[in-house]
């Protein structure tokens, strides 16, 4: 409201003169404009500003915590700053593409902060338009989803251990073959992280610190060549001093073995079943790295276990063995025992997966022979062997190691006579094994 005085012509005061302006709207519309800014200055997400050049023109407290840089520093600069150079352009054109077409861009963004760490927005980008519609800028609302993300991500790792596990623990619990439940680890690891190569070593701390490779699983083409073949190419590339310790671990324990072993090149030899102690004393001659460089053909000295699949003439030299009678090697089966550390659970849970999974493998060795499959018959032979020596069924892993021979060379001719030879053999087998599972159970 406006008072105007209004005089005569002789100068004296006449009467006043009144003007009243609604100026309701305006207050209301000053009102909002208060509220918008307050609520701009409080927002926990960072909304950046920008005019129609893609220049910032404002930037709330939100976006400079989450960022790093204040208000002053990003003015007249394009949100360019916050991300990697070789995504900002095709990034931008996206963004103004989506904006031209509908208006509102919304996506994840992975940004940059000030000091250089990087972050995830869940971020929205809309156009302001006037009272007759046109464009005068843009608003980007960024949700900071970084913690979240990786929140989530350590929950899929959780879950992908968890299944891991359970897929391990189920194929212990199904076989006794040491091998094939470390490739199991090594196959689910590998798949479930996506990668090209996962490999699996051991760890013995005594008496000398070493960690031999177990398993490996690639996706890698690799030329399959049996450990011996391994070995004499090592042997041939790798260079005098620099090479890796080799300890052949096979479940071939005939005379010759040794001798053919370390022509090959290796350095020691075990046979299976695999006696901690042994396994120790052989680690233990593992000399010192010399250094950590590598040679001139790029290769790095470590300790290599190979086991090795049995050649031909050794396994031929095998079938004139005598077969002895069954008897459940004590010594065996309580060094079984000690490496599952007192666990009398466990330790009932091994045999009786061995009783369970054995009929199976007969039943698969007796089909073999009855279809001619030298192929199947020589591995169903040499899991059922390695198997049946884990638990110290001798008399059974020698009987399996000739038909393994047979199928091996092809040659099944007498095979039929040893199937009824390895029924009996495993029937002795199990009523001892039962035997032995009375005295764990309660």
């Amino acid at each position: 409201m406006s008072i105007s005085f209004i005089h005569d012509e002789n100068g004296k005061l006449n009467h006043f003169i009144g003007i009243q302006t609604d100026i309701s709207l305006r207050k209301l519309a000053e009102a909002s404009l208060r509220r918008q800014a307050l609520t701009f200055e409080n927002m926990h997400d960072g909304v950046i500003i920008t005019d129609l050049t893609g220049n910032i023109i404002d930037w709330n407290p939100a976006a400079e915590s989450m960022f790093g840089y204040s208000k002053a520093e990003v003015l007249a600069k394009t949100p360019n700053i916050l991300y990697k150079p070789e995504e900002a352009a095709v990034l931008t054109n996206k963004i103004f593409e989506r904006l031209n077409q509908q208006g509102r861009w919304s996506g994840e963004i992975h940004f940059i902060r000030k000091d250089g760490s990087e972050g995830i927005s869940e971020t929205t980008i809309i156009s302001l338009q006037d009272e007759q519609g046109e464009t005068v800028a843009t608003v980007g609302i960024n949700h900071d989803i970084t913690e979240n993300k990786r929140v989530k991500e350590a929950l899929q790792r959780q879950l992908h251990r968890t299944l891991l596990l359970e897929q391990i623990t189920q194929e212990i619990r199904q076989s006794l073959d040491s091998r094939k439940i470390f490739e199991t680890a090594a196959t689910q690891i590998g798949k479930a992280f996506g990668v090209e190569r996962c490999l699996i070593h051991s760890s013995i701390s005594d008496p000398t610190p070493r960690i031999p490779l177990v398993a490996e699983y690639s996706t890698l083409s690799i030329p399959k060549m049996d450990g011996l073949e391994a070995t004499r190419r090592i042997y041939q590339d790798w260079g005098v001093g620099f090479r890796p310790y080799i300890i052949a671990i096979t479940a071939n324990a005939m005379r010759g073995d040794r001798e053919v072993c370390l022509a090959a090149g290796m350095h020691d030899y075990i046979s299976k079943p695999i006696q901690l102690q042994e396994l120790a004393e052989a680690l233990s001659k593992c000399p010192p790295q010399k250094s950590s460089e590598f040679t001139s053909t790029g290769k790095q000295g470590k300790v290599m276990c190979l086991e090795l699949q049995p050649s031909q003439n050794i396994l031929q030299s095998g079938q004139n063995q005598t077969l002895k009678s069954v008897k459940i090697n004590a010594k065996i089966l309580q060094s079984l025992q000690n490496m599952l550390g007192g666990d009398r659970v466990a330790f009932v849970e091994l045999i009786e997966c061995y009783l369970t999974e054995t009929p199976r493998l007969v039943q698969d060795i007796s089909t073999a022979i009855t279809t001619q499959d030298a192929q199947t018959l020589l591995n169903s032979a040499h899991q059922l062997k390695s198997s049946s020596a884990s638990v110290g069924a001798m008399a059974l892993a020698q009987l399996c190691k000739v038909l393994e021979a047979q199928g091996c060379n092809s040659k099944l001719e007498n095979s039929l006579e040893l199937i009824s030879q390895l029924y009996q053999e495993y029937e002795q087998v199990k009523t001892a094994l039962e035997k032995e599972l009375a005295k764990e159970l309660p």
